[in-house]
């Protein structure tokens, strides 16, 4: 069941309905008789407001929810059924024969007395369910908001491994053209590190969104041969984890460049590969800086304040 599915049953389902339909009809139907100088009994001073879950994400924080609603039904049932039962035992004193004696008089004052706080337990509950599903519903409000702003776009860094190689690209001022030359396999692992944005407009996640899978486009600059070295193809988003295939295409490196902004820089030898790899996006390398540890400072070194 999804988190907003799950709001939903319990907003309308016939579980917490029929609950709330059986507590307020009991309580407004039986009218138990005052009596003087009522036994007191010790009950369960009624719980405080619930707050909502100081969780971050909108989604943990429905789930906590339609837990704490499901456990507050099944107290509500049972709260019904001591209720019942408390009912029961307060008419059989009534229809007594001995009902005139002291004794049947003070017990018959323990039961209403009791049947009076069961009542109250019973009001208590019926309104913090009110207030769970209020809480529920304004958390599903904001996870849908947070959907609506979903980032298409997202700045990853990882690494590429070229699996195969093709023909040269000669690029010069009458334009591209191939070179002389057979392509293949290539040899030995070379890591290439790259920077690049990812474009994820396809969603794959599940309906209950217990995963996190999406497809998109792949668009960046590796590091070797920076800037004359690009990163175009696939990625697929699994958790945080970016699995990536396309086409990098990179110049050959030879003697002095000029500079970048002058068009003899991009003139020359171009090598398109076939490349896989891996890469991560910023908040999950944000994360990963928060879990490691953090560099102490050398022992001795004292900073006087200002």
């Amino acid at each position: 069941m999804s988190s907003i599915q799950g709001v939903k049953h319990f907003t309308g389902g016939p579980l917490l309905g029929a609950v709330c339909l059986l507590a307020t009809s009991a309580l407004a139907q039986d009218k138990t008789e005052p009596v003087a100088a009522p036994v007191p009994i010790a009950t369960k001073a009624p719980a405080a407001a619930p707050a909502a879950p100081v969780i971050v994400n909108a989604e943990m924080v429905i789930n906590d929810l339609l837990n704490q609603i499901a456990s507050h039904s099944g107290r509500l049932e049972q709260l019904l059924r001591e209720r019942e039962a408390l009912v029961a035992q307060l008419d059989a004193a009534r229809g007594s024969q001995d009902k005139g004696s002291a004794s049947a008089r003070a017990q018959e004052q323990k039961l209403v007395q009791a049947v009076e706080n069961k009542d109250r337990e019973l009001q208590a509950f019926v309104h913090r369910q009110g207030q769970l599903l209020a809480l529920a519903g304004a958390q599903q409000e904001k996870l849908g908001s947070l959907e609506n702003r979903k980032r298409y776009f997202r700045f990853v860094v990882g690494a590429g491994v070229p699996l195969y190689r093709f023909p040269d690209l000669q690029l010069g001022s009458s334009g591209l053209e191939p070179t002389s030359g057979s392509g293949g396999r290539t040899t030995g692992l070379t890591l290439d590190a790259f920077g690049a944005v990812a474009f994820l407009p396809v969603d794959l996640n599940s309906r209950d969104r217990r995963q996190t899978f999406s497809l998109g486009l792949l668009l960046g600059l590796g590091g070797g041969g920076f800037p004359a070295n690009l990163y175009a193809g696939l990625t697929f988003k699994v958790w945080f984890l970016y699995l990536n295939a396309g086409l990098n295409v990179r110049k050959a490196q030879g003697g002095d460049a000029p500079p970048v902004t002058q068009p003899a820089f991009w003139q020359g030898n171009w090598t398109p590969t076939l490349f896989a790899g891996l890469s991560l996006d910023s908040e999950a390398l944000l994360a990963l800086q928060e879990v490691l540890p953090t560099k102490s400072s050398p022992e001795g070194l004292e900073v006087e304040p200002r």
